[in-house]
């Protein structure tokens, strides 16, 4: 890739540093949201906070601790004997905090005063400056009743005359709730945690043709037999069975396809039976042309494609539902080479297959029905039943590594008890020898490279984790018969049935729950799609105001302001797909709580929709949906994308350059990573640990972080700070091939720990574009491995231990999460005060379900993911909100960014291609390192730096947790994987 940055073509483009001009008025305000990577800070760039900053600070530290005292106060006048002592030591406490609130009430007033002038000052409009001097004085009699109230606590100073005023005490506490309100935080759902996989629900297969005909309510009956399985001519093509529609897209890339294929019906059907990998999926997920573009597709999937090659052929053709009979053989070989029917049955189960045990007369199974879809063409004036998903695969055993080489578990397990300090009965660990592990890693680390280098310089990837290659057909006839079994019923259908297309669904509400933005869509329809909640100023009146709000003269970041006023312009919300916007609704006030809602329809499940999730308006969110794993090629036509606009960069062409070529493209593919890497991943350490795994619907955002500021319980200002990446759900299907019920949880857990420290690694790897000044992300992950390096303690908690929560001295919103958690059955990893890292200061927490292994891996603030928090660091927040004023000169910014995309483009590009297909020409030799004990760990750093660098804080992470169980019960599963 050219070495040139998108940083370095803006500053070699004077007009960019000239000019400053309107591309899009708040196009894009962003926010980026996850449970594990939080608060990335360029400390070095950071300017000190300013006045309001400070000031803020200090009244919210003060208010904290004064309703904390207040609420002291009310738990013990409600005790049976008031304690005098207990009551004397609390009203001290109150007073400092009185004092401490008046001196701060004159810096207050005038601060808000001067903010009133700056209004006045950028000719605001009346109505808007009306409202902002009610919310002012608002703030200032709160202020002021405040300081009244505490003044008449301090007049009661004996046990009796505080308990006669018991009332006015719960009063003040419920006052002051009022007062510290802060932004809502996101919450999740303790029986769906958002990193996991589906459940195994067993949905039955029909078995009989009425059966079928009510499922798909169809109206069409058409019985068959065995006998009738290779063609049948009862009726003649119809206009829709050469049609386009939603599942069997007639695109450009279909139709070029087709001629490359020759239009020729027999060389079409072993194209697509030789290249289209089988998903264990249910419904139309994503239509014919993403299966092309990914080369993979479930049953339905790869039927639509096969459908719409014919009909761009001029041959019609059309689907066939139904149940058929298959051996439990062949399906194990099928979903991926599992040993037995059971792992077979549990993969299918979480794709959401409908499946029925065929048993015999013994009571034991026979053959296995599942419902599943094929094509009938129209060749040779009848119909041919044709099946391009159904196939059987060559596999290969993957080098047995653990056994070649093996790892000194003993004394990995030596250093995890004997190097640490535990306490068993309160369930924690800390003085984890990280260096002397990581030590021990490296060591055979280096072990393996040799043993790859002599024994298997030029081994292949293949060679190395196993391969899975489809049994190709070279037929040179079009197949007389269908491969099953039996057929128990059938349905043929020009267009697919509604009810077996997966839907999805995105919700904007106010905070009052009314609907501002409802967005439906098929899968076909999102599959490969940009999609993003965006913002445009709601009237030209509003634009201007924005623009009259900024410094006339322009010179650095320092000119511009860290924050701007809550409702300082109506906002009009968009839905945008493919930068065409879809969906848009009237007003809403800059800064103004909103809450976002996800969700998918599955076939045979129903809607699953994720709790709401907050944000601001202004607050843009890139919106990322991957239903079976990205295709490469999407990635890389992003990569294009973003040459082509360094490109007109450099030449100072702005021509067609839209705010979706820029940070849209940025945030897009950001995303698109974080999917395709965490999915490369979970395959790669799925085939060293004898496993099988699958991506399934899934979601997230990301963008830029907005914080209001509340003041006295009312929002003032608004700063964009960050970036933040919220991973709302992370699903797939899995399977030990063995169906060990342990080593899957284990495996699941691993994924869950990969997939929060890529929260931070992936906007890392983004804005990382000055060497001498790297930026630091944190995750829940990376605060646990942290909290360790600080020689916390590091808590395993389950029900049993719910009082130990009591010595764990993080903020009380995580703590109530954490509490409900465990009262919910679910295990806790949480480290025992916060932690400050690169100018982040908070807590990380796994919460996982010990009966799937499925998490959610927060930080505090309730993130289920990572932030990049650049607070006072005004560079990147209007390097982000350029849009809003676009080109000024701080404008380059954000397309240095781009590097790091592009970056991470071509690091996937390179290790997804070893990881499908042959892998010709990919060598082991750089060397590998395979760590499993309880938890399988893969480091081959040859294939993508990105590995090594994840796996860091995974393994951090695991460690910990290790050192945890191992300390604690003495014992741990040092088994390297099988």
């Amino acid at each position: 890739m050219n070495n040139d940055s998108l940083l370095s073509a803006i500053r070699h483009a004077s007009r960019f540093m000239l000019t400053v001009s309107c591309l899009m008025i708040i196009s894009y305000c962003f926010v980026f949201y996850s449970p594990s990577a939080h608060a990335m800070v360029d400390a070095s760039k950071r300017t000190k906070p300013g006045t309001e900053a400070r000031l803020l600070t200090q009244l919210t530290e003060n208010n904290k601790y004064l309703a904390q005292a207040i609420s002291a106060l009310h738990k013990e006048l409600n005790k049976d004997k008031p304690s005098q002592k207990n009551l004397d030591h609390i009203q001290t406490y109150i007073a400092k905090k009185h004092d401490k609130l008046s001196e701060q009430q004159t810096p207050v007033e005038k601060l808000l005063s001067k903010q009133l002038a700056q209004l006045k000052d950028k000719h605001t409009d009346k109505k808007l400056l009306a409202a902002m001097q009610k919310q002012t004085s608002n703030i200032n009699n709160e202020y002021q009743l405040l300081l009244d109230d505490l003044n008449q606590l301090q007049n009661f100073k004996s046990a009796k005359e505080l308990i006669a005023k018991k009332e006015f005490v719960a009063n003040l506490d419920n006052k002051l709730t009022h007062i510290n309100r802060q932004a809502p935080i996101h919450s999740y759902d303790n029986d769906n945690l958002p990193f996991g996989p589906n459940s195994n629900q067993k949905i039955e297969a029909v078995l009989s043709q009425e059966a079928l005909e009510v499922k798909l309510n169809t109206g069409q009956s058409r019985l068959k037999t065995p006998s009738m399985m290779s063609s049948v001519d009862l009726d003649l093509p119809s206009d829709d069975d050469l049609a386009a529609n939603v599942d069997a897209q007639l695109s450009d890339a279909i139709k070029q396809k087709a001629l490359e294929l020759g239009s020729n019906p027999l060389t079409i059907y072993n194209w697509v039976y030789n290249n289209i990998r089988y998903l264990p999926s249910h419904g139309s997920m994503q239509g014919a042309d993403y299966t092309l573009l990914s080369e993979q597709g479930n049953a339905i999937d790869s039927a639509s494609l096969l459908v719409a090659l014919l009909r761009a052929s001029a041959n019609p053709a059309r689907y066939v539902y139904g149940s058929v009979s298959l051996s439990p053989e062949q399906l194990q070989n099928w979903v991926g080479g599992v040993d037995n029917w059971e792992a077979a049955a549990n993969l299918l189960g979480q794709g959401g297959i409908p499946v029925t045990e065929i048993l015999n007369r013994n009571g034991q199974i026979q053959n296995i029905a599942i419902e599943h879809a094929w094509v009938e063409a129209w060749i040779d004036d009848k119909w041919l039943s044709l099946d391009p998903s159904f196939k059987q695969y060559q596999y290969t055993q993957r080098m047995q590594l653990e056994q070649a080489v093996p790892f000194d578990a003993a004394s990995l397990q030596y250093l995890l008890i004997n190097g640490s300090e535990s306490n068993q009965a309160e369930g924690w660990v800390r003085g984890i020898d990280q260096d002397a592990i990581s030590n021990q890693l490296s060591q055979y680390q280096t072990k393996l490279k040799e043993f790859m280098s002599i024994n298997h310089p030029s081994a292949t990837l293949d060679k190395v984790l196993g391969s899975q290659k489809i049994i190709q057909t070279k037929a040179d006839t079009l197949p007389a018969v269908l491969p099953y079994i039996v057929i128990h019923a059938e349905e043929s259908v020009s267009t697919l049935p509604d009810s077996l297309r997966l839907k999805y669904k995105f919700n904007l509400f106010d905070k009052w729950g009314s609907n501002l933005i409802s967005y439906h869509a098929t899968g076909p329809e999102v599959a490969g799609k940009r999609h993003a909640l965006s913002y445009k100023p709601a009237t030209d009146a509003d634009q201007q105001r924005l623009l009259d709000y900024l410094p006339d003269e322009i010179n650095s970041a320092a000119d511009l302001p860290g924050s701007l006023p809550v409702n300082l312009i109506n906002l009009t919300p968009q839905w945008v797909v493919e930068g065409q916007t879809i969906n848009s609704v009237s007003r809403v006030g800059l800064g103004t709580e909103l809450k976002v809602q996800q969700g998918f329809y599955l076939p045979g499940r129903g809607w699953e929709m994720g709790l709401t999730s907050p944000t601001n308006a202004g607050a843009y969110q890139a919106v990322g949906i991957d239903l079976q794993g990205i295709a490469p090629k999407q990635l890389q036509a992003l990569q294009t994308e973003l040459e082509q606009t360094k490109e007109k960069l450099k030449a100072e062409n702005m021509d067609g350059i839209s705010g979706h070529d820029l940070t849209g493209n940025i945030l897009q593919t950001g995303m698109l990573s974080y999917f395709a890497m965490t999915y490369a991943q979970d395959k790669l350490a799925a085939q060293m640990a004898d496993s099988v795994t699958y991506r399934q619907p899934s979601y997230g955002t990301f963008g830029i972080a907005g914080s209001v500021s509340y003041w006295f319980g009312f929002p003032i200002n608004i700063a964009f700070t960050g970036v933040v990446m919220d991973i709302d759900n992370l699903a797939f299907s899995s399977e030990v091939k063995n169906n060990c019920h342990g080593d899957w949880l284990a495996l699941n857990k691993a994924s869950g720990l990969r997939a929060s420290a890529y929260e931070h690694i992936i906007p890392e790897m983004m804005f990382n574009t000055d060497p001498a000044n790297p930026v630091e992300g944190i995750s829940a992950v990376k605060a646990l491995s942290v909290a360790a390096q600080q020689n916390q303690k590091i808590y395993t908690l389950n029900l049993d231990k719910i009082e130990e929560l009591a010595n764990i001295n993080i903020d009380s919103a995580a703590k109530n999460e954490i509490r409900n958690a465990l009262y919910q059955g679910k295990t806790v990893t949480v480290h025992e005060k916060p932690i400050t890292h690169f100018g982040w200061t908070g807590s990380g927490y796994i919460v996982t379900d010990n009966d799937t292994g499925a998490g959610a891996y927060k930080i505090s603030g309730g993130s289920n993911g990572g932030l990049l928090n650049t607070i006072h660091s005004y560079p990147l927040m209007w390097a982000f909100l350029s849009f809003l004023v676009a080109f000024i000169p701080l404008f380059g910014s954000i397309l240095a960014i781009g590097a790091g995309l592009l970056s991470i483009a071509d690091s996937f590009q390179d290790f997804k291609s070893n990881l499908n297909g042959s892998s010709t020409g990919c060598l082991i030799g750089g060397g590998a390192a395979l760590i499993s004990f309880g938890v399988v760990f893969l480091i081959i750093s040859t294939f993508a730096p990105l590995l090594a660098v994840a796996l860091m804080w995974s393994i951090g992470a695991f460690l910990v947790d290790s050192a945890v169980k191992a300390a604690i019960t003495e014992k741990t599963c040092l088994a390297i994987s099988k």
